[in-house]
């Protein structure tokens, strides 16, 4: 009889009408609002001051909203709450009132919104009462959660109702109990997920491998579940394609609307604009269906994120019911894959599995049966792709937008709701391949670009999975992407340099003169030639310079054309100078000192430069190095928690704000299609293929050499003559509006860690 009636009187307009409601009281952020606004009105005792009125409701929805609802403000809000009770005298018996009202006005939408509709969807009108007996014992943070709707809406309705407390109380009291509200919500913000976003893998799209890509998303699907389950289908692909060993990882927040707008722009929330399931939050970024032909299939939210220029198929689940949509969704792909030749990127989100997850609970029988029946039909399409090579020209992406904890999504990502799978399979595709390392839901976007040979979204983020295409080394694109940024990040940094450095120009000076007055400032042996390598732009051979030590020969080499004519000025035309731009050029020419300063952390085998650089040493020549890492600092747990204070204050190295166009505008000359790049991907990307690698933390740990074991290890013909380790304060400019801070810092720098740095003197023996 329902479903008579709702195939008979309702549309999609009515239908997007009704979802758009019930996004509004699905969504804890609205939910809050509506029911302590609610509340209040039902409990209010008479007359409010309207200014302190105002004045408690913005703040607390402001705090509410700033802590996004982590459970840790339950906690660091119950000093607020004491006060309220004790500073401005509010009555315990209004306050049981008023949380009555609001468990009352929770438990009625949970039914009326969230209950009966999926009752509908679902055909079992048990589903109603199940959804609220499961969200009793439900803390995540959401509105499947009596405990934690009812507590932030209770917070609210307090606040409002004690306005009028406030007005009466004295100024301090008042002010001091917004302060501690105030303070709750900034604490648990700190403590609040992020969203990970892979580091710097976008590659310049080589060819196009794919015609076509088909996206299958199962909706909700937990990895584990995916792992654990009888799925056939799904151990299929993962033999014949590239699978993610530990899962992708999805967004903060874990919710379908934000995570499938972050698949389809490679972009995190804070770009798009999709931060939930409400409505009103369009994709507000360059998308993959802005760049290619797309066609989206989904339920009615799918029309809620996508702009409205994109092709979208809305399946009815009210109409078909869910146990019935994704067979109409499939059917509706297949047709449309024959007939839209020009569509090159079909979108399918299969809903039941979510759905059932969300209604019976993750663990259910209910929602496990539902991911194996999803599993046979993308059975079904990859085998119609499979006919007559139908599909041969296509690869075939299965993942999932987001995994599901107990009923609900929390907004803790928690390991149910953070991992999900992904396999990528097609011709070309490395088969039985199975990948290590973090991986997050918008890398699935930019690999669908990098199929497609397409360029990438604007604002994307993130990485390819390269490792899937089988004729690609992926080791070997990666360092040339990385001496391409390289290359022009050193170009760029030439001309700042030496103001952005100030610890290698005063801080080794003395080092380098003293070693160098040693060997060659004496005036015994005036024919030595000495090679300054990765010179920059020009330290080492400027000291030479100006103490007028003597020398045969003096070689500067560095990769970067613009830091070897920065040398050239500051050397301006120092006899027998020559610069060159590698070892190649040198031909095997031998030197008798060997100068190398914060070069080895640049390169992705450093040993293996010691080895060749030793190569180019005279019997009895010199290698003299220094400002190197040392691991022992990287492993000591306090530095590493400096290293994080020092970065949150503006100190950690970073690539200058005002080079980004520049950079970007070098980028674009040879990829022209290249997505902007920004200043953490530019940090990540410039020595990434370095070991010494920056990390998001600014200092990781085991980051650096193992001082002189790895120098006996590299330079295995030379004695080891001196090796000191030393403690380098880096200054940054971004510190320098704050002097007095800067020296504090420095002093203690020096006074708690032991050296950070190291330097050395290596002479080769004789040749016996």
């Amino acid at each position: 009889m329902i479903s008579k009636l709702i195939k008979k009187f309702y549309d999609e307009d009515i239908e997007d009408l009704c979802t758009r409601i019930l996004y509004f009281f699905n969504t804890i952020d609205s939910f809050f609002i509506f029911a302590g606004v609610i509340a209040t009105t039902i409990c209010v005792p008479g007359e409010v001051s309207l200014p302190w009125f105002l004045l408690f409701g913005t703040i607390a929805i402001a705090s509410i909203l700033l802590s996004d609802f982590h459970p840790l403000f339950i906690l660091f809000s119950i000093p607020h709450l004491l006060c309220i009770f004790i500073l401005l005298n509010f009555p315990s018996s209004l306050a049981i009132t008023s949380l009555v009202v609001c468990f009352g006005i929770v438990i009625l939408i949970q039914f009326i919104f969230m209950g009966l509709p999926d009752s509908i969807v679902g055909r079992d009108l048990k589903i109603a009462f199940i959804k609220i007996l499961n969200s009793i014992p439900t803390v995540a943070p959401t509105t499947c959660s009596i405990s934690i709707s009812l507590f932030f809406s209770w917070v609210l309705c307090l606040n409002l109702l004690v306005s009028q407390n406030a007005a009466v109380a004295p100024y301090s009291a008042s002010f001091f109990t917004l302060f501690l509200l105030i303070l709750a919500a900034v604490i648990t913000h700190y403590f609040r997920p992020h969203t990970l976003i892979s580091k710097f893998g976008k590659f310049p799209p080589q060819k196009q491998y794919f015609q076509k890509v088909v996206l299958l998303n199962i909706d909700g699907c937990r990895f584990d579940h995916f792992k654990a389950l009888d799925m056939p289908t799904a151990r299929r692909l993962e033999a014949e394609g590239t699978s993610l060993k530990d899962g992708a990882i999805t967004v903060y927040r874990a919710l379908t609307n934000p995570a499938f707008a972050s698949i389809l722009t490679a972009t995190p929330p804070t770009i798009h604009g999709v931060k939930n399931n409400n409505f009103g939050q369009f994709i507000r970024t360059q998308g993959i269906p802005d760049i290619v032909n797309t066609q989206l299939y989904g339920s009615m939210h799918v029309k809620h994120f996508s702009k409205e220029e994109w092709s979208t198929q809305i399946i009815s689940l009210p109409t078909t019911s869910i146990y019935g949509c994704d067979d109409v969704m499939v059917d509706q792909f297949k047709d449309d894959f024959i007939s839209q030749p020009e569509t090159r990127f079909f979108v399918l989100d299969f809903s039941e599995a979510d759905f059932l997850g969300h209604a019976y609970g993750s663990h259910s029988k209910n929602y496990k049966k539902a991911i194996q029946r999803v599993d046979k039909k993308i059975g079904n399409v990859v085998d119609w792709l499979d006919e007559d090579e139908r599909g041969n020209d296509t690869a075939v992406i299965v993942c999932s937008d987001h995994g599901m904890y107990h009923i609900d999504h929390s907004y803790l990502l928690f390991d149910e709701e953070k991992y999900v799978p992904c396999i990528v399979r097609g011709k070309g595709i490395a088969k039985n391949r199975s990948v290590l390392g973090e991986f997050s839901i918008m890398d699935i976007g930019l690999t669908v670009c990098f199929l497609l040979g397409v360029p990438y979204p604007k604002q994307s983020k993130g990485k390819v999975l390269i490792e899937a295409i089988e004729e690609l080394d992926s080791q070997k694109l990666k360092a040339q992407v990385a001496s391409q940024f390289n290359q022009i990040h050193y170009d760029l940094e030439a001309e700042v340099y030496d103001q952005d450095h100030p610890e290698i120009l005063t801080g080794d000076y003395e080092w380098y003169r003293g070693k160098l007055h040693e060997n060659c400032g004496n005036g015994s042996n005036k024919s030595q030639k000495i090679l300054d390598f990765g010179c920059g732009t020009g330290f080492v051979s400027n000291i030479i310079l100006k103490n007028k030590f003597p020398y045969e020969k003096l070689v500067c080499l560095d990769g970067s054309k613009e830091m070897l004519d920065a040398a050239k000025a500051k050397l301006n035309g120092a006899p027998n100078s020559h610069f060159v731009s590698s070892l190649d050029e040198l031909q095997g020419e031998k030197f008798d000192i060997i100068t190398i300063n914060s070069v080895l952390h640049h390169f992705p085998d450093p040993c293996k430069l010691l080895i060749t650089l030793e190569k180019h040493l005279n019997p009895n020549g010199l290698i003299i190095g220094g400002h190197e890492p040392s691991i022992q600092f990287s492993n000591n747990p306090l530095a590493r928690f400096a290293g994080r204070i020092y970065k949150s204050l503006g100190g950690e190295v970073a690539f200058p704000e005002e080079m980004l166009d520049r950079f970007n505008q070098k980028l674009s000359g040879s990829n022209p299609d290249f997505p902007r790049v920004d200043q953490e991907e530019i940090q990540q990307i410039v020595d990434w293929h370095s070991p010494i690698e920056q990390s998001r933390d600014t200092i990781a740990s085991n980051v650096g050499f193992n001082g002189e074991e790895f120098l006996r290890e590299s330079l295995k013909s030379c004695n080891i003559t001196c090796y000191e380790e030393y403690t380098t304060f880096f200054r940054r400019k971004s510190l320098e509006q704050f002097p007095v801070l800067q020296k504090l810092l420095e002093k203690g720098f020096h006074w708690v860690f032991p050296g950070n740095l190291f330097r050395y003197q290596a002479r080769k023996r004789e040749a016996v």
